[in-house]
């Protein structure tokens, strides 16, 4: 020990874990110095606050049950997977075509303006990547052929689609949670 004590022989006094010569050289020191003598009274006193602390205990199953979910998790069947993997895209997707309806049923925006917004979409894209314009015209053919309540006009039925969906797709996340996670 050179001088001070240092602030590890400190922590080792207050935990009792100092041998004994170094135990003796630090109080005759703590005797002498006041700056050590401090430094000691405030490690005694957050010693003393840590100890007081009460120590948190986890039932005897906790890792077990954390191993369980692990494994029930890891082992979720491939179509959970990947719903799991698009949910945000599906939101997103029902977003946007909650947005639409409301647009296309308020009368803000008239479905042959969407047609003429497409069109102009299609003529800027043909001239920069073929590959999207190709994209967004299969679907919105797709659209067309699977989905035409989606283009009729002063009709409701989008909406009823639309929520009808969103509730199927409520259910099965529900549905997929509780199996899965419980």
């Amino acid at each position: 020990m050179n001088g001070h004590c240092s602030p590890s022989e400190i922590q080792d006094y207050v935990t009792g874990v100092l041998s004994p010569a170094d135990r003796h050289r630090c109080e005759e020191h703590f005797a002498r110095c006041r700056s050590c003598r401090s430094t000691l009274h405030a490690v005694t006193r957050i010693d003393l606050a840590l100890r007081s602390i009460p120590v948190e205990r986890v039932s005897p199953n906790f890792t077990q049950n954390v191993m369980n979910r692990i494994s029930r998790e890891l082992n979720a069947p491939l179509a959970f997977k990947v719903l799991e993997k698009l949910a945000h895209l599906f939101a997103l997707f029902i977003v946007l075509a909650m947005l639409l309806t409301i647009v296309v049923v308020t009368g803000v925006v008239d479905v042959q303006q969407i047609g003429e917004g497409q069109s102009v979409v299609e003529q800027f894209l043909s001239g920069q990547a073929s590959a999207v314009s190709g994209a967004i015209a299969g679907f919105s053919s797709w659209l067309a052929e699977y989905a035409p309540f989606a283009f009729g006009s002063g009709s409701l039925g989008i909406t009823g689609a639309i929520l009808t969906v969103v509730t199927l797709l409520a259910l099965l996340d529900r549905f997929l949670s509780r199996r899965l996670i419980h």
